[in-house]
């Protein structure tokens, strides 16, 4: 897997964030839905949402799915 292809999709998705198409509170797409949206594959996708997990931007929950942080 390439970082590059990784940090495309991490900046991809702070994008949307920031510009409000997954707004704090909201649930990102499912893992396959996303990799399609970001034209990625699901590994990428999934290591994308782990690098924005650990930098607090989202948070994962357990057999829910993948939310957004508030921003405060």
């Amino acid at each position: 897997m390439s970082q590059s292809r990784v940090d495309a999709a991490v900046e991809e998705l702070l994008r949307r964030i920031v510009g409000g198409t997954y707004p704090a509170g909201a649930a990102l797409p499912g893992e396959g839905a996303l990799a399609s949206d970001l034209s990625v594959s699901r590994l990428t996708a999934r290591e994308a949402t782990k690098v924005l997990a650990t930098r607090g931007v989202l948070s994962a929950r357990q057999g829910s799915g993948t939310y957004v942080n508030d921003p405060a």
